[in-house]
């Protein structure tokens, strides 16, 4: 048995009515498949299609999401239908924290066993590292480096302006120099003090 099927993704079936009932009239096919109906099936207009000769549906919706509706000249047989778009249907699951306070039981035990970096209470366990530094501090990495040249003069410009606010006569020479070179050449203070 041969028969003509037609899809739409018609993003609102009440709003497209009319233009449902066009394709049905002109077009006739014997299914047609609807998605993205945006409607409850309770108010689809199903019965004016039903007048145009589609009497036999199968549809699933809800408001403002979803749904889909085959219109069928033909009789259907339904064979079932889960709804996935409900929260009602899924399988929940208590959760509750283990004993170390993890909510989803991926902590992996062999963890325990590695030798630590270092122990600061501790100066006798095995570890790692002996001693503890902060690595390399020079007080300038701050305004010393950033994501590109324009964003470097800007800070570094800020940091100058806000520890040089003192009276340029009891200034020490180089906040003189800096204050002077400022005003005459802003890429002067990244090529000088940039790495």
């Amino acid at each position: 048995m041969s028969f003509t099927l037609a899809t739409w993704n018609i993003n609102s079936v009440r709003l497209r009515e009319a233009l449902v009932a066009r394709l049905m009239t002109e077009e006739a096919p014997d299914v047609l498949c609807l998605q993205e109906c945006k409607s409850p099936v309770e108010k689809m207009p199903l019965e004016a299609f039903a007048a145009l000769g589609y009497g036999h549906v199968a549809a699933r919706g809800q408001k403002g999401y979803n749904g889909v509706a085959i219109l069928s000249k033909m009789p259907l047989e339904e064979v079932g239908s889960e709804d996935f778009a409900s929260l009602e249907t899924e399988p929940w699951q208590r959760l509750r924290p283990n004993a170390e306070g993890d909510w989803i039981n991926m902590r992996d035990p062999a963890f325990d066993a590695f030798i630590p970096c270092g122990d600061k209470d501790n100066t006798e366990a095995n570890t790692i590292f002996d001693m503890y530094s902060q690595g390399v501090l020079t007080s300038r990495d701050a305004w010393a480096d950033n994501s590109g040249r324009d964003a470097l003069a800007g800070k570094q410009q800020v940091f100058v302006l806000e520890r040089t606010d003192a009276p340029l006569s009891g200034e020490p020479p180089l906040t003189r120099e800096i204050r002077a070179a400022m005003g005459q050449d802003p890429d002067w203070l990244i090529d000088r003090y940039a790495w």
